[in-house]
Formats: structure tokens, sequence, C-alpha cells
């Protein structure tokens, strides 16, 4: 009798925890949410250190263009007696400075550099070294943002030679006309990159 009994009790035991078991086979709504929110705060922790890994990378590649291009232009200076010029050609009626305007006149100094370089043999050899998204098929150099970049003949320290990316916001922020207020101009000038 009492192995009967228990057994009863057993299949009892088992219909209830099946019953219970088959009630909790899904997800609460809480649960499913709380899920959501974790998946989200992942996702979004994960785009914002891509994005940072992006733009870090794309200006190590700037500044590792502008070491080639420095070395290009001081074997230019060596081997001609002076460094190359940052006059492009002139315009007439120029249009007044805008940062699409100032993205022109970086391209065409850039290209007028890339010229330069070209045709004198000890700078061409350093120039074979840049990397491939540096050239652009217009021959003009771009940094790592792939906007051109700017060469100014005297514009350094001491009144040497300087090259200049418009950073990631592709804006140089030089002109006095299109930013009169000096705080301006620094803000667009914070995140340009120089050699």
């Amino acid at each position: 009798m009492k192995t009967s009994m228990n057994n009863r009790i057993a299949a009892a035991q088992r219909q209830a925890f099946l019953r219970g078991a088959s009630w909790r086979g899904g997800f609460t709504l809480i649960e499913l949410m709380a899920v959501i929110v974790i998946v989200s705060i992942l996702a979004a922790l994960t785009v914002s250190v891509g994005m940072y890994l992006r733009q870090d990378s794309s200006r190590k590649l700037t500044v590792a263009t502008m070491d080639i291009l420095s070395a290009a232009i001081a074997a230019y200076q060596d081997e001609i007696g002076f460094v190359p010029d940052d006059n492009a050609p002139n315009d007439p009626n120029p249009p007044p400075p805008t940062p699409v305007t100032e993205n022109t006149q970086a391209e065409a100094r850039s290209k007028n550099l890339y010229k330069q370089l070209s045709e004198v043999k000890s700078s061409a050899e350093r120039l074979a070294n840049l990397p491939q998204e540096a050239k652009d098929s217009n021959e003009f150099f771009l940094d790592g943002f792939e906007r051109p970049i700017d060469y100014q003949k005297n514009k350094g320290m001491g009144g040497a030679p300087v090259l200049i990316s418009a950073g990631p916001d592709g804006v140089f922020g030089f002109s006095t006309t299109q930013y009169p207020n000096l705080a301006d101009r620094e803000k667009y000038q914070k995140d340009n990159i120089q050699k």
C-alpha cells in the first residue's frame, strides 16, 4: 500500500511540475524588455567605439601621408635649392571665401605641389612610398578623410612650408572674410592637422 501511495504522490508531483513548466515556458515582458535594453546599450557602445577607431585610423593615415610629403619636400629643396611654390593658377575673379572655395584652393595648391614634386627625381622617389589612399586620380594628395591636403610655402614656424589637413569636419577655417570672429576660426581650425 505504501508503494502505491508513493507512486500516486510522485505522479501528482510530476503532473504539477509539468503543468508549471508548461506555464513558465516563455519569457515575461519584463525579461524581454531587459534583454532589449542590454542589447541596445551594447550596440551603442560598439558603434561609438567603431566610429572613434575609424577617425583615429584616418588621422594616423593623414599624419603618415604628411610625413612622406614632408620628406619629399625636403628632398626637393636639397636637389633644387628652394621649396616648391604654393601658387595655384590665379583666377581673375576669385569666388568669395567659403569652406567649399577653401577646399577648391587647397586642391589647386595640392595639384601644383604634386606636379612640382613629381618632376624632381629625389622627391618623386619619396612619393612612391605614399599609401594608395593618399593619391588621387586627379593628381593631388588626399588626407585620411579623403579631402585634399593643403600646402602653403611659408605659413609654418619661421616661414617654413606647412601641410594642412582640414580634419574630419572638412573645413580649414582660415578665411577672415568668412569667419571674421577669431573664436569661429579657431573652432574650425581645432581639428586641422598640420605638419
